[in-house]
């Protein structure tokens, strides 16, 4: 995915260093992320899960290895291989299945509810929210 962590390549090296400062608790969990366990026909997946098991085959020192985990809601229901010491459920956990088909044993472990606490009226040309990320192209109500 290349939003957070290090390159395969890099693995190692960065896993050494963590393991060779002190302040570091042992042992070190290792998290990653499959970027397409939610298509059943990409091969990324299988390289990805390739990848954690060489880095892990790679670590001369097993008692350096803490909890490991790759799996969200994708690798959880299609990818067996990938259920490491940790799973993480995600959109699971709200009754949504990761594939392009509905799953009817999926269902939400919670519920959340609000209210609406406010309506403005909004001129054009105004910015919204931190960043001012959002600009209304025209006047507008929001809820």
């Amino acid at each position: 995915m290349h939003r957070l962590g290090f390159r395969p390549e890099e693995a190692i090296e960065k896993f050494t260093a963590l393991a060779n400062c002190k302040v570091v608790r042992k042992p070190i969990n290792i998290i990653s992320h499959f970027s397409s366990a939610d298509d059943l026909t990409s091969s990324q997946t299988t390289k990805q899960l390739a990848q954690l098991t060489h880095f892990l085959d790679s670590i001369a020192d097993k008692t350096l290895i803490g909890k490991c985990s790759i799996a969200a809601t994708g690798g959880l229901l299609a990818w067996e291989q990938s259920h490491k010491n940790v799973i993480r459920p995600g959109i699971a956990l709200y009754g949504v299945s990761p594939f392009d088909y509905p799953i009817p044993e999926l269902k939400p472990a919670m519920t959340f509810k609000s209210e609406l606490i406010v309506i403005r009226q909004h001129k054009a040309g105004e910015a919204v929210g931190y960043g001012q990320i959002w600009t209304s192209p025209k006047d507008t109500k929001l809820e």
